[in-house]
């Protein structure tokens, strides 16, 4: 019987694989984030998939890097934050850093694009 419920399990597993918690690197996401300044880069940052691309040291208070791409050009100035590794500054490009709880959604991009789809017609 246990035998059985593996080989079932294996099965469903293989066609649905299980959900995790929380976002892995590489992950597509889709996020929102409550407060800012200019409402355009609120609303390219709501419309628009990014990729999980690291997780910042423990104990900042926005721990998840997610890059984007095709940022319009006006923008692009709010997506550039600077780093200090090794006793250089270095900028990095086309990022926002998230907290958890404004990572709406995770997964593969088809997924994602799903989701926006689903959000642009109310479905």
């Amino acid at each position: 019987m246990i035998t059985q419920f593996k080989i079932y399990e294996n099965f469903l597993t293989s066609f649905f694989p299980k959900r995790k918690d929380e976002p892995q690197i590489g992950d597509y996401v889709l996020s929102e984030i409550g407060n800012y300044d200019i409402p355009e880069v609120i609303d390219f940052i709501k419309d628009n998939i990014g990729q999980f691309i690291i997780l910042w040291k423990e104990g900042t208070s926005a721990p998840y890097v997610v890059k984007y791409e095709n940022i319009p050009e006006e923008y692009v100035v709010e997506f550039q934050h600077l780093t200090y590794r090794k006793e250089k500054f270095k900028r990095v490009e086309n990022i926002w850093r998230f907290k958890r709880e404004e990572i709406k959604y995770f997964g593969t991009k088809e997924e994602m694009e799903m989701i926006l789809q689903a959000n642009k017609y109310n479905l």
